[in-house]
């Protein structure tokens, strides 16, 4: 698990228990309904995140990948010849 998909699942996972605890309070719910339902969604949310961050995480090594690699094969390349007259 890279440190993407883990930084993102916990903001997600937390933003949902606060969320969750916020509703649960105003609506006036009891304390431990509350409490469970926002543990479960914590739960779910951190799943969702670990998903997603890891997708994004993927995505950018890729896309830093194949930018290195043009950059390489342009390095690589002979200098374009000058005005030859």
């Amino acid at each position: 698990m890279n440190r993407l998909a883990s930084a993102f699942a916990c903001r997600l996972g937390l933003l949902a228990f606060a969320a969750t605890t916020l509703d649960a309070a105003w609506s006036g719910a009891d304390l431990s309904g509350g409490i469970t339902s926002a543990l479960v969604r914590l739960a779910g949310f951190y799943g969702l995140g670990l998903v997603c961050g890891a997708m994004a995480g993927w995505l950018v090594e890729e896309q830093a990948q194949q930018e290195f690699e043009r950059w390489k094969a342009a390095a690589d390349a002979p200098p374009a010849a000058a005005s030859r007259a």
